[in-house]
């Protein structure tokens, strides 16, 4: 099954064939790709505020309103909890029931889908120019800053080197010590 947004507003699943197995409308542009669940359910935000999970035949599981727009993917941790930004500035920790477990708030907003290394820590930068890891109980581990806006994701490497990329046209390497390589 492939899984696209369209401009209508509309989610498909598609077979490979390109024939549509079902559609899901919201209300407003979907900027982010769907994740897929262990159980097959499908999260992805949408510029209507809404972060949606969707039941493997493509009906509504729950839906959680942020403040803001979601134009972030999301990212599952192992224990279930979907993790998003949206342009509240906040990166938000949902349940697997669709009830909030916590935010983190930045200082603009958070367009960078979030990354999950082998310890459960939520990387994810911000348009205020920080890239910060998050502990799963939604405290600051640290930040870096950036010289300009984060809205790309991270990429975490084999020995956990995390890389970054900033609307100053450089990519950031961070190493386990937190040295920051331009």
């Amino acid at each position: 099954m492939v899984y696209c947004g369209a401009e209508d507003y509309y989610i498909f699943a598609l077979k490979p064939d390109g024939n549509a197995v079902w559609s899901f409308g919201t209300r407003y542009l979907l900027e982010s790709s769907p994740t897929i669940g262990d159980d097959g359910a499908l999260y992805f935000g949408s510029e209507d505020s809404y972060l949606y999970a969707l039941y493997p035949d493509g009906k509504l599981k729950w839906k959680y309103k942020t403040e803001y727009d979601i134009d972030s993917s999301t990212a599952l941790a192992l224990d279930g909890t979907i993790y998003t930004g949206s342009g509240d500035g906040k990166l938000y920790a949902i349940n697997p029931d669709g009830t909030l477990k916590w935010t983190f708030q930045t200082k603009y907003s958070v367009m960078s889908s979030p990354a999950i290394d082998a310890n459960g820590v939520i990387y994810v930068g911000s348009r205020d120019k920080k890239f910060y890891a998050v502990n799963p109980d939604g405290t600051m581990k640290w930040y870096v800053e950036t010289g300009s806006a984060i809205e790309s994701s991270a990429a975490i490497d084999k020995d956990g080197t995390i890389y970054i990329a900033s609307t100053d046209g450089k990519l950031y390497a961070i190493g386990k010590k937190m040295e920051i390589y331009p």
